[in-house]
């Protein structure tokens, strides 16, 4: 058994901790950095989808004042993406799907269309500060975004990397990440907000995934959390990822109502190793802002492995509920007692 500590914060401040034993799990397998899911060699990807190891030969992107992408239903060419003004891809039509790219210096700089997806690409040599692999912004409500195996890496460890996968701070709802994988980077997604109803099976997933150790020489901040929330109560399931928590930085799993309510937020079946201050951080950045898990609330953390080695804490779960914890609920969570070797 091991035992983790669990604070809660009170609606006036005031922090106290109760001792949680968790049981010990050793069944419980997740890529690592011994067996990464994305391998690049050369110009070919190697990685797993739910058919077994594949390989893809990765396409240079199109010149810059060309058009591209194709129908999703029926491969054929629907010229659904283009290049804006400083020369990442914009994509406009709905049902585009851009699969197997080496996006190598750009990313996908807005999705402003119904049903995009995003396929088996690369993105590399975009390090620093926001730059992320997609981006979403306010610009009109759509729905469907798919981003399945795509790889994500920074440079080096030494220099710090892109911000990760996916920033949505635009109104899109049912976006899907699977299977995509970071390395070298300062984050993994970053939702401002969650859109989408809020009722179970919930539209929006990130599944699957591999988070490998945050690059952050640079120092930028105490927010590069791996999964980062800062709004909405459209539902979000965060399930059967292995997420390694930055060194130093306030959460592996950011929750906080910053700039709104946030709730409907399941975190389940993932591998969480790291040394954040806290794993899971549920919480609101200042008492003024009113109830700290929205009225709809339905935060669940179930079944999670919490690793233990390398004298990672395996509790540090901050939940700052405000007037009412019921509206969270922890269950099932259990420490995991060995991995392969975590840095780069």
């Amino acid at each position: 058994m091991t035992v983790a500590t669990v604070q809660l914060r009170a609606a006036n401040g005031a922090v106290s901790s109760i001792q949680v034993t968790l049981p010990i799990s050793s069944s419980f397998v997740f890529p690592d950095a011994t067996s990464r899911p994305h391998m690049v060699t050369g110009s070919v990807m190697a990685y797993t989808d739910t058919s077994g190891p594949q390989t893809v030969t990765l396409k240079p992107l199109p010149a810059k004042n060309s058009t591209f992408g194709v129908d999703a239903t029926t491969g054929a060419a629907n010229n659904g993406a283009f290049y804006d003004g400083r020369g990442w891809v914009n994509v406009t039509k709905a049902n585009t799907r851009i699969d197997g790219y080496d996006f190598n210096g750009v990313g996908v700089g807005n999705i402003q269309a119904n049903n995009v997806f995003i396929s088996r690409c690369w993105f590399r040599n975009i390090d620093g500060e926001d730059s992320w692999g997609v981006w979403c912004h306010q610009n009109g409500t759509f729905t469907g975004l798919t981003i399945t195996d795509c790889l994500v890496s920074g440079t080096s460890a030494t220099k710090t990397g892109p911000n990760g996968i996916l920033k949505q701070d635009g109104t899109i709802s049912n976006v899907v990440i699977r299977r995509c994988h970071t390395v070298n980077c300062s984050g993994f997604v970053q939702f401002a907000p969650i859109v989408g109803p809020g009722n179970a099976p919930y539209g929006n997933v990130i599944a699957e995934c591999y988070m490998e150790v945050n690059s952050d020489p640079s120092n930028l901040g105490l927010h590069l959390e791996q999964v980062n929330v800062s709004s909405g109560t459209g539902g979000l399931l965060i399930q059967n990822n292995h997420i390694t928590g930055p060194t130093g930085q306030t959460a592996t799993i950011y929750i906080c109502h910053d700039s709104g309510n946030v709730g409907n937020i399941t975190i389940d079946n993932n591998l969480l190793d790291g040394k954040p201050q806290n794993t899971i951080y549920a919480g609101n950045t200042g008492q003024a802002q009113g109830v700290l898990i929205s009225a709809a609330g339905n935060v669940k953390v179930t079944n999670n492995k919490f690793a233990t080695t390398n004298g990672q804490n395996p509790g540090g779960l901050l939940i700052d509920p405000g007037s009412g914890d019921a509206r969270l609920l922890v269950s099932g969570n259990v420490s995991y007692p060995a991995l392969s070797p975590l840095s780069i």
